[in-house]
């Protein structure tokens, strides 16, 4: 954009240089005797010069005004360009600033993440662990109702024997009283016997 504007401006020079170059060169080399001083006053052949002039000098004051124009609008771009550029030095420096933010957020993730994992293998094993334990306390449950049903089986089974030995006993002391008696009744009629045999054998 810089050299084209210093291109229109060294075009307008051109022109305005031009413009003040006499057209009438060649006619110079011509005799004085051939123009007469009344025939062509002197402003006459000046004044195409003049409005020439003018319209290139309106033409520069026109460059002039579209390159000063141009050199605003320039400044303007530039002044923009700043800001666009400062304003990209910020959005980078604050996206680096976030992309280091991602980075430790990712890593804290990873970090969370992992830890969850062990913890949930920690828990899955404690759980599988408390699932072993239960069913064996399950089965223990089972097996010591076994043995309680069993030891009260048994204990049934022990009050029944001993009802019974207790019976057994009771009618052994029963029959042994009961012997008793009739021994001693046997001993007392044996010896009742004894005296009448005595008595009969003192009587003879």
């Amino acid at each position: 954009m810089i050299l084209l504007i210093g291109l229109m401006f060294m075009a307008g020079a051109g022109l305005a240089l031009y413009a003040f170059l006499p057209e009438d060169k060649p006619k110079k080399t011509q005799p004085v005797k051939r123009q007469p001083p009344q025939s062509q006053p002197f402003s006459q052949p000046a004044a195409p010069n003049a409005e020439k002039s003018t319209v290139l000098l309106q033409k520069i004051d026109d460059l002039a005004a579209e390159v000063n124009l141009l050199k605003s609008e320039n400044q303007t771009l530039r002044a923009e360009h700043d800001k666009l550029k400062h304003k990209e030095s910020q959005i980078t420096s604050e996206l680096t600033i976030r992309e280091g933010w991602i980075s430790k957020n990712d890593e804290f993730l990873n970090r969370t993440k992992q830890e969850a994992l062990e913890l949930e293998k920690k828990y899955s094993d404690k759980a599988k662990e408390l699932q072993d334990e239960f069913t064996k306390n399950v089965e223990l449950t089972r097996q010591l109702r076994q043995v309680k049903e069993q030891f009260a089986s048994l204990e049934k089974e022990k009050r029944q024997e001993s009802d019974t030995l207790q019976k057994h006993k009771a009618q052994i002391e029963q029959l042994g009283a009961e012997l008793k008696d009739k021994i001693k009744q046997i001993q007392e009629q044996a010896s009742l016997i004894k005296q009448m045999k005595e008595k009969d054998s003192q009587s003879e």
